[in-house]
């Protein structure tokens, strides 16, 4: 009986409350929320490329952010990149065209390894199955990288323009310098841009040196670019030069690696529709040891690897109805590949693990682009490919079977006995059907 007051005098008190709060009740403002809906992938450029750029030297690390992205750490400027847990092998990874293969057995030298980030106008990434018109032979996604295309002056006046950049970090003692330059003209083009990074081991939280983390490594790349009368011919010259880089994570260590490149394509545009070829050459030489504070002894156990892709490409691009087209293409990449270790301590000859690899892919596909409405579009697309092998003989370390001790002469034997000649690893085919919807205007809600 005694809480009935209290309890009559605390619903009265929420009635009254309630009545105050009806009284000073403010409609709130309508919040419109405004994206980008991402279709085919991420596509990463302008200011997010110059936001990253002042904090790397890795090509790859100018993905940081993008969904499903993440990165094998290695050298200083080797990195691996994987789309939602696959890397590697298992991605198609493009730069300005070229299909670039990492010959390091360890994959020391990634493809993104020999473009540095000041060179670097867009990313693409697409995770999963991407355009048959992207390439296949990957199960990953694609990751197409491409430098700045020519600009020609536009009112046929000749202009210079260019920039420089450097960075300082303590930790590691790094240093870097980047230059870009450009001449233009109404039909001729060229560029340069180059960049090199150095830094000494970095120190942990306690201030001790981390041994293997030391890197070195120099990037140019020279464009030269001719105008016609719907398209243009561009040709590019790369090379790289990295006379060290330590893994702290693998036994052995870069101690050089030396890289050139010729990519030339032409780009013309038809009354049918556009032209899009180009064929290009990338040539490595490769070496791994143990960096010195690495191995008590010195450098003891040398590894060296030259390796090439050279390859060609032709796409045709045909308007249809509307904003409908259609592509046919065809690619060709070949790649070769020696792989061998000079003899150390007691060892009499080199060690063969490759020697004479190729491998070829030939590859023709079709691909369809329709567009049904402001908001619905499909891409329809289908690739075939044939992928070949082939490797010459092998050899240990040891002529002398007392020495070998069945180490290497027995696996060497057995694979040098199978038959020679091209052996066919498959054929693909790959199928593609991608719907999509695209929202029109802002995505609004009212709060």
């Amino acid at each position: 009986m005694q809480r009935k007051p209290l309890v009559m005098a605390l619903a009265g008190w929420l009635v009254l409350m309630s009545g105050v709060h009806a009284d000073e009740a403010t409609t709130l403002p309508r919040v419109v929320v405004e994206g980008t809906h991402i279709n085919e992938g991420n596509v990463v450029e302008g200011d997010a490329v110059d936001a990253q750029r002042s904090r790397t030297s890795d090509a790859a690390h100018l993905l940081d952010g993008v969904p499903g992205m993440s990165f094998y750490g290695g050298g200083g400027v080797s990195s691996l990149p994987a789309i939602d847990g696959l890397a590697d092998d298992r991605l198609n990874i493009e730069v300005n065209g070229m299909t670039i293969t990492s010959s390091c057995p360890n994959h020391m030298n990634p493809a993104l390894s020999y473009i540095d980030p000041v060179a670097v106008e867009k990313i693409a990434v697409m995770a999963g199955i991407a355009p048959v018109s992207l390439g296949g032979d990957s199960i990953g996604g694609t990751i197409a990288v491409q430098s700045a295309p020519p600009r020609f002056a536009a009112d046929g006046k000749a202009a210079t323009t260019g920039s420089v950049g450097a960075f300082a970090r303590s930790n590691g003692h790094a240093v870097g310098y980047d230059a870009h330059l450009n001449y233009s003209s109404a039909q001729f083009a060229a560029s340069y841009s180059g960049a090199t990074v150095s830094s000494d081991d970095y120190q942990d939280g306690d201030g001790n040196d981390v041994a293997s983390t030391e890197y070195a490594a120099r990037n140019h790349l020279v464009s030269l670019a001719f105008r016609l009368d719907r398209g243009y011919v561009d040709l590019d010259l790369g090379w790289q030069d990295i006379p060290r880089q330590g893994y702290v994570n693998q036994y052995m260590d870069m101690t050089s690696n030396r890289a050139g490149s010729l990519n030339l394509r032409y780009v013309q545009g038809f009354d049918w529709g556009t032209l899009d070829a180009g064929a290009y050459r990338h040539h490595v030489r490769h070496k791994m040891d143990m960096l010195k504070d690495k191995a008590a002894l010195g450098w003891e156990m040398p590894m060296d690897t030259e390796g090439a892709d050279t390859g060609y490409h032709v796409q045709a691009e045909l308007p249809l109805r509307g904003d409908d087209k259609l592509r046919l293409g065809h690619e060709f990449h070949h790649y070769t590949l020696d792989d061998w270790w000079p003899a150390f301590m007691m060892a009499d000859q080199d060690f063969w693990n490759i020697r004479g690899g190729k491998r070829d892919r030939l590859a023709f596909y079709g691909e369809w682009d329709a567009h049904w409405s402001p908001v619905w579009s499909s891409q329809l697309g289908a690739r075939w490919e044939r992928v070949t092998m082939d490797a010459g003989a092998v050899q240990g370390y040891y002529s002398d079977p007392m020495m070998d001790m069945g180490m290497y002469q027995t696996d060497a034997a057995a694979f040098n006995a199978r038959a020679d000649g091209d052996q066919p690893l498959r054929t693909r085919r790959q199928r593609q059907l991608r719907i999509r919807h695209r929202p029109q205007g802002a995505i609004a809600q009212s709060l």
